[in-house]
């Protein structure tokens, strides 16, 4: 599947007004989005929002096969969520951490993943460390390497970083944490 990089930015209205480079946290929405969200909407307006849900159900379902075909795996295995903090809460606290058990973490993490590391920990003796920043201010991978070393592991590693944290003007060296071990 080839990507056709003049064709988005023809189907989507805002590239003719700004550089927009928050696609993490709110992308500009296309036109056949912005069209297929408006058109529920005054749906909804029309028949009510469980009437609308009921007519949309089977684009809706349709939803898990596209992107299951897009990633390469079956529809099982496809969550759609309401947003990007849910999806991640809902992840994380599924994990079975124990007493023993270290979460590592950025000195840069979202306050509210911290936040989750630290209820977590409490509730079943898992420790959280802090991997500090290298001199660039980004987090040293020689730190987190030292820090995976010789870990003894129950499961596949689960790294969540944020690529840019929200009160940073730095970017994370994500192409450097796959060299961590069992990474």
């Amino acid at each position: 599947m080839t990507f056709d990089l003049q064709r988005a930015r023809q189907e989507t209205p805002g590239c003719e007004d700004v550089l927009h480079f928050n696609n993490a946290g709110a992308a500009l929405m296309p036109q056949p989005v912005l069209d297929a969200t408006t058109g529920h909407l005054q749906l909804e307006a029309q028949i009510g929002g469980y009437e609308a849900e009921e007519r949309a159900h089977d684009a809706i379902e349709h939803v898990y096969d596209a992107a299951a075909t897009l990633i390469g795996c079956s529809r099982d295995e496809i969550a759609t969520i309401e947003n990007a903090t849910r999806a991640w809460d809902m992840a994380f606290y599924s994990i079975p951490f124990g007493p023993g058990d270290r979460i590592l973490t950025a000195v840069a993490e979202y306050a509210s993943n911290y936040i989750a590391y630290l209820q977590v920990a409490q509730r079943t003796g898992a420790t959280v460390e802090a991997i500090p920043n290298d001199e660039h201010g980004q987090i040293s991978i020689e730190a987190l390497r030292n820090a995976m070393a010789g870990l003894s592991i129950r499961w596949q590693p689960w790294a969540r970083l944020p690529a840019r944290p929200v009160s940073f003007t730095w970017w994370m060296p994500a192409n450097q944490l796959g060299k961590c071990p069992s990474m």
